[in-house]
């Protein structure tokens, strides 16, 4: 309990709404490494052997790396430009602003 309690402190109380909270002691070993539960690991990192650790004060947070979806923005942009315009980066850039090339 006492580790619970360390974690609402930090993280507050509404990290635990509608999640469930697994927190455990770990050693640390010479070289600053600590082993990632196995379950979270089969669970959250897929494919993947890579994280993003983020320090929040006296916490880590330690997040699965994921490879964002790119194509989903394709064609999400609709504007309203002379088809031209588009064939020099310059004058799209102007008119896409509001600013129209000379």
């Amino acid at each position: 309990m006492l580790v619970f309690w360390e974690m609402t402190k930090y993280l507050g109380n509404s990290c635990c709404v509608g999640e469930s909270l697994l927190a455990g002691i770990k050693k640390v070993d010479a070289q600053g490494r600590i082993s990632l539960p196995a379950r979270w690991r089969s669970r959250k990192l897929h494919d993947s052997d890579e994280v993003i650790v983020i320090e929040k004060g006296d916490v880590l947070l330690v997040k699965p790396r994921v490879k964002p979806d790119l194509t989903r923005h394709f064609d999400s942009v609709e504007v309203d430009v002379n088809p031209k315009d588009f064939t020099d980066y310059s004058r799209f850039k102007k008119a896409v602003l509001g600013r129209r090339g000379k």
